[in-house]
């Protein structure tokens, strides 16, 4: 069947884990949902030019093959993370680079960002299948109002889920995900993912969309996401800002 319509893809995939944030030294201070939008007329172009992106900053993992098998070749964001705080100045500024051309690559082709980020409360763990179906279910709403604006058809594609951590901000001090460069990924590439949110008008007259962050340990202003952040914080999930009260299951 020949569509008369453009089509739109979502792509989604999660980072952090349910535990409560001070299980351990590996226990994530929250857990995020995101997925970005893609025209998917230029899947092509974007899968190119994203492995290109790869290659000049891992060169030596893209000596042999041909070209798109590439693609199975991975640079996991939790790689990125540990790069941003390492002590050689060399990998955090490689790290810093991937990232500003990643969110440049994106903000080029016209891709918007959804996504749910949960703080998580000290002895508190998610539910693990409310948290990602409740999640899944809202980021849809979007997309569907997405469609519906550019008279698009779309397909939602979520990733093979896997409870491997990632996240960076707002953890003990004795986590590995506490580490002060962390502020400096923010603040650097705040504006820029703001920027590539998708974000609409209700029929009530209210912002929905975007990456929301449900944060009921300090219940502080969704904008705090993209802001330089003030001060390190000193106690769990201070660090990462939430939507007002924000809905923990």
């Amino acid at each position: 069947m020949l569509l008369s319509h453009s089509v739109h893809f979502l792509y989604l995939d999660e980072s952090g884990s349910t535990e409560p944030p001070d299980l351990g030294s590996n226990a994530t201070p929250c857990m995020a949902i995101v997925g970005v939008i893609i025209d998917a007329a230029l899947v092509p172009v974007l899968t190119r030019e994203f492995l290109a992106l790869k290659r000049r900053h891992f060169p030596h993992r893209f000596e042999r093959g041909h070209a798109l098998n590439h693609v199975l070749t991975e640079v996991k964001g939790s790689e990125l993370l540990q790069m941003a705080r390492h002590s050689s100045r060399n990998k955090r500024r490689r790290a810093l680079l991937l990232r500003s051309e990643l969110l440049e690559l994106l903000d080029r082709y016209g891709c918007r960002v959804l996504g749910r980020v949960w703080v998580k409360q000290p002895g508190v763990s998610l539910k693990p299948t409310e948290t990602y179906t409740f999640a899944v279910q809202d980021i849809a709403v979007h997309f569907g109002q997405f469609l519906l604006e550019h008279k698009s058809q779309g397909l939602l594609i979520a990733d093979a889920r896997n409870q491997a951590t990632n996240s960076a901000y707002g953890a003990p001090a004795s986590s590995v995900h506490c580490a002060g460069q962390y502020h400096g990924v923010r603040a650097t590439h705040g504006h820029a993912l703001r920027n590539l949110q998708y974000r609409y008008v209700d029929e009530t007259g209210r912002q929905r969309g975007g990456i929301v962050v449900s944060d009921p340990v300090n219940k502080l202003s969704n904008a705090r996401l993209f802001e330089p952040p003030v001060q390190p914080a000193t106690h769990p999930g201070t660090a990462l800002s939430g939507e007002l009260g924000g809905e923990q299951i």
